[in-house]
């Protein structure tokens, strides 16, 4: 991906990608993490389950790391 010191994209579905952006801190700004997914997500499935979907990934990158 083009912006964010770090960016990956991520597919939920084959056909649903869901973005990650990471900003690294520095004298101005502090560290920042979003969380991109498509305007229509909630058309495939609920925000309780996007959430979960989300929890999921965040820990399991933290398992990797």
């Amino acid at each position: 991906m083009e912006t964010g010191d770090v960016s990956y994209e991520l597919h939920l579905f084959p056909f649903l990608p869901m973005i990650l952006r990471f900003w690294e801190s520095d004298e101005d700004f502090p560290a920042s993490l979003q969380i991109l997914v498509d305007k229509n997500i909630l058309d495939y499935m609920h925000y309780e389950t996007l959430m979960f979907a989300i929890s999921h990934l965040l820990n399991r990158l933290k398992d990797e790391m």
